[in-house]
This record gives structure tokens, C-alpha cells and sequence, in this order.
């Protein structure tokens, strides 16, 4: 079996071809065989499935519950797998599964469910390949929490949960935009964004160590809470993977811009740099708007044919972590806004020594959040009320 320490890179390089045919004649026995009374759905919903089988006592209903999950994993992770309608599971997956009351961040289970459905990819295709016959449920088990809401503890409190939701439904069209990129497309193409790494191990930083992000003002308000976070120098690699199947046609008719070099007169594109073109691998370098660099991006093509595109982002290419407002920054962010207004760039211009470190996005953010936690406290607004109209953005 692969080591548990294999890389995301060495992950995505696995060659799963030979397992796709008797991965999808395993799914379709089982699967056709416990959904055929429920055609034309593509996950079952807990709640008309118990309906239907109207169990007698709690041990039943328990038993029925725990298969339908089952089956709802076995079925999102079928098509996670394949590529097939993965949008449309995953959409059907949080209709049916994330009950009202679980106080949750949808783009949390998203991730969650990005990662966990890799490393079972990897186990899945070992075990298929080293035994006739194994034991799906624990496999499942092992990779899939069937209780979802410990993944959202740090959203356990009720008034933190109707926040997170009304944000969601406020920017349901850009979460649409961004889980979009997210989940593996109908293409040979397997993806994971640094972003998502990231995202991911804040998360769960935030679990362990939720003194790190709070402030004298509260918690750290929800546009902030979407930034990447660098738990440790040694766990800060990310890695972008993309995995696209040798075809001399379409490698003619539509090379990357980094993936070749650019004549020098040509000219160079924003924010990235390509350093060296040698034996079919291309290094470029990625700025961000202060001309960091953040990430090297590297693409070459492996002995199979395959095109590898990989993505490496540091924390000594400029990531800096989140620091924490002062007692004397927050008064100082009140006292300008009470001054000029929510202006954040006339803010910036009245030079304000206490804000002197702080960018206009930054003074917009903290205000904004912290107009937020008034509000769920239901304390007064004071100068923070001029902002309501962003707060309905």
C-alpha cells in the first residue's frame, strides 16, 4: 500500500487507468442494486428515504440513516472519481446531507471533501489491484467522518452559524463561481488549488489554536477569515497539480502561455517571469502586485506523455500570517472613521500614526467586521453605523 506520507504530487501522478473499468463494475453492482427503487436520483434525501421506509424504532432508523449516507458517499466519491456530473453531485450531496441544523461553511465540506476524496482515490485503487475482496465500509470509514458537524465546531454557536449562513446566501452566485474551480471537471484534467491546501489547514489551525485569531475586537471578521493561512514553515508547501492527457493536436493547437517561452521583443506578461526553458521544462516565476514573487511554477512531461503542470507556493515567497489589531489601532480606526467617514483612502492620506501599517483594504475590513460583531451582539454601532450599507453588499 502507498505510504501515508505521499506527496500530493507523487498523489496525482498515480496512474489510475487501469482501475477506472473495475471501478466503475464495482459501483455500478452495488450501486444499481440499493438505488433501483429510487431511480433518476442522484443522492438519496434522508428524509423522504425514512419516509418511506417508516422504521418502527430509533435502532432501524439509525441503520437506515447510516446506509443512506453510505450510499451518498459511495455515489459523490464514484463521481468525484470518474469526473462524471461532479457538480451536480456535489450540489445534491449538500441539498440532501446538510441538514438546517448543522451550522457548517459549505466551501469547509467542499475542501474537506476535495482532499479526503484524493487520499481515498489512492487506497481504493491499491486495494483493488492487491485484493480480490476488501472491506468498502471500513475503507469508507477511515476516510469519510459520517458525522459531518465536528467539522464546523468552530461555528457551533448558534448567532456564528445564522451569520455564516446569511454570508453564503448573500454570495451564493460567486461560491457557485468558485466551486466551479474547485471539483475535477469533465476533462482528463485532476486539479487542486494551493488555495484550497491553504483554506484548508487555517481551518483546522483554528480548531487547535483559536487564540490566534482573535482580536480585542472579537473574531476576525468573514473576508479575512477567506485568506490564506501558513500554519508552519514545514507544512507550508502547496501544490497545483494538473495531469493532461499526451495529445499532439490539441498541444499544437493550444499551448499555455507559461509553458513556452516568449520571444524577447514579445511583451513579458504581468507578474510572472519565465526563468529557463531546458529538455521540455519550463520554470516561471509568479508575482503578486508588490512584485513578490509567491509561487515558481514548473511544467515538463513525464515518461508516459503526460504534460505536468506543478504549482509551488512557500511562505518565504511572501506569504506573511495574520496579525492581530492593536487596542490603540482599533481607537484609532474609530476616531478616523467618526473624523472623515468610512474613507479609507482620506483615512490613509490624514496619516494617522497608529494606522500607519495598514493598508485602505485592511481599515475596510476591520470596520466591516467589526460592525458585524455589533450586530450579533446587539450592541451599539456607534461610528461603525455609517457601514451598514456595506454590510449588505
Amino acid at each position: 500500500m502507498v505510504a501515508a506520507t505521499t506527496t500530493l504530487l507523487n498523489l496525482f501522478l498515480w496512474d489510475t487507468d487501469d482501475c477506472k473499468g473495475k471501478i466503475e463494475e464495482y459501483h455500478n453492482k452495488s450501486y444499481e442494486q440499493r438505488m433501483k427503487s429510487f431511480e433518476e436520483e442522484p443522492l438519496l434525501d434522508p428524509r423522504k428515504v425514512l419516509k418511506k421506509l417508516e422504521p418502527e424504532d430509533d435502532e432501524k432508523r439509525m441503520e437506515a440513516e447510516r446506509a443512506i449516507e453510505i450510499i451518498n458517499l459511495e455515489s459523490f466519491i464514484y463521481s468525484f472519481l470518474t469526473g462524471l456530473k461532479t457538480q451536480e453531485c456535489l450540489d445534491s450531496f449538500f441539498n440532501c446531507m446538510i441538514m438546517p441544523q448543522m451550522k457548517i461553511i459549505e466551501r469547509d465540506v467542499r475542501l474537506y471533501f476535495q482532499l479526503r476524496s484524493a487520499a481515498y482515490l489512492r487506497d481504493y485503487c491499491t486495494l483493488i489491484n492487491d485484493e480480490e475482496d476488501f472491506d468498502r465500509e471500513e475503507l469508507l470509514h477511515k476516510h469519510f467522518t459520517l458525522n459531518l458537524s465536528h467539522y464546523g465546531g468552530h461555528l457551533a454557536d448558534k448567532d456564528d452559524g445564522w451569520i455564516v449562513l446569511k454570508h453564503a446566501h448573500i454570495t451564493r452566485l460567486k461560491m457557485k463561481r468558485e466551486a466551479d474551480t474547485l471539483v475535477q471537471s469533465e476533462s482528463s484534467q485532476v486539479y487542486m488549488s494551493h488555495e484550497l491546501v491553504a483554506y484548508l489547514r487555517e481551518r483546522i489551525d483554528r480548531l487547535f489554536h483559536p487564540e490566534r485569531f482573535e482580536g480585542p475586537g472579537g473574531n476576525m471578521p468573514e473576508e479575512q477569515q477567506t485568506e490564506t493561512y501558513i500554519a508552519s514553515d514545514q507544512e507550508s508547501q502547496e501544490v497545483t497539480v494538473n495531469i493532461e492527457r499526451n495529445s499532439s493536436a490539441e498541444s499544437e493547437s493550444s499551448p499555455e502561455p507559461e509553458s513556452s517561452p516568449e520571444p524577447e521583443s514579445s511583451a513579458e506578461p504581468e507578474g510572472r517571469r519565465n526563468l529557463s526553458v531546458l529538455n521540455g521544462i519550463s520554470r516561471t516565476e509568479i508575482k503578486n502586485k508588490n512584485g513578490e514573487v509567491v509561487a515558481i511554477r514548473r511544467e515538463y512531461e513525464n515518461e508516459h506523455g503526460e504534460r505536468i503542470s506543478v504549482t509551488e507556493r512557500n511562505v518565504r515567497f511572501g506569504h506573511n500570517k495574520r496579525m492581530k489589531w492593536e487596542d490603540s489601532e482599533v481607537k484609532a480606526l474609530e476616531r478616523a472613521i467618526a473624523e472623515i467617514g468610512p474613507k479609507w483612502i482620506k483615512i490613509k492620506e490624514q496619516g494617522y500614526p497608529e494606522l500607519e501599517s495598514k493598508t485602505n483594504v485592511q481599515l475596510r475590513d476591520k470596520a466591516r467586521g467589526e460592525l458585524r460583531r455589533r450586530k450579533r451582539l446587539k450592541i451599539d454601532l456607534g461610528v461603525y453605523a455609517s457601514l451598514q450599507a456595506y454590510d449588505e453588499q
